[in-house]
């Protein structure tokens, strides 16, 4: 992450961006890697996150792989960089293949206990919130609900 930019001014260049990383994604099509949360407090509640950059929609947090990078350590590291988090429990419940941008990615899909408040980065996460699973917000990412669904078959 680029901490040596002042938030304010990475979240603002946060779009721009995304935008360009879509645009290589689609013409270059390479495979990419990634990992996401299924993250639940004490309360079993939900942490769902918005991003500074994309659609306004609440999200799973999740987070992309460096080259070689165990699934295990980059979940970690995307929690603790993006929202100061330490995981307890941290299982993996799923190795899926979605698509985003046109392109496969390879999301490796865990589930822990989140034992303290997130405290967002501001510059790639601005918001995040647990919400009861039954009571999940309208502007809902489309990938969310399929996950969850993964947690009831096991």
């Amino acid at each position: 992450m680029l901490n040596w930019i002042p938030a304010p001014i990475h979240r603002a260049l946060m779009p721009l961006a995304h935008a360009l990383r879509k645009a290589w994604l689609r013409l270059a099509k390479p495979d990419i890697h990634g990992v996401a949360l299924m993250g639940f407090d004490a309360e079993d509640r939900l942490l769902l996150v918005r991003h500074s950059y994309g659609p306004d929609r609440w999200s799973m947090p999740a987070g992309g792989m460096a080259r070689g990078e165990d699934p295990e350590h980059a979940i970690r590291r995307e929690m603790r960089e993006e929202l100061g988090l330490t995981l307890e429990g941290l299982e993996l419940v799923s190795q899926r293949v979605e698509t985003i941008y046109g392109v496969t990615n390879h999301v490796w899909l865990f589930t822990a206990r989140v034992l303290e408040e997130p405290r967002p980065d501001r510059r790639e996460v601005v918001a995040a919130a647990f919400c009861p699973v039954d009571e999940l917000p309208e502007a809902l990412e489309k990938r969310v609900r399929p996950r969850l669904e993964l947690m009831d078959r096991l």
